[in-house]
């Protein structure tokens, strides 16, 4: 049953808000959005190839495409740390 209940948490956990870059459309600021993706990835217990695949089913259209583009900067999108830091900067208001 714990195996059940920590599957269930980690399922849950991995529903993060939907993140698209556009401030009209988007409930959070990017750093309550980070926030929360890390406070998921910690209580989870997510390694960095777990929170990007979430990470990066919960980004839509522009910030999508903002992370496909760091690619021809070198950056490791692989990296949640190397990914927040870039978004932090460029979604930052």
């Amino acid at each position: 049953m714990a195996n059940i209940n920590a599957a269930l948490m980690r399922a849950d956990l991995a529903k993060l808000p939907l993140w698209s870059g556009d401030a009209s459309k988007d409930g959070y600021t990017i750093e309550q959005w980070v926030t929360r993706v890390n406070k998921a990835a910690t209580t989870a217990a997510w390694n960095d190839a777990d929170t990007m695949a979430y990470v990066y089913n919960a980004l839509r259209g522009p910030a999508l495409r903002w992370l496909e583009s760091l690619k021809r900067f070198n950056i490791n999108i692989d990296s949640w740390a190397a990914v927040r830091t870039e978004m932090l900067d460029a979604y930052s208001r």
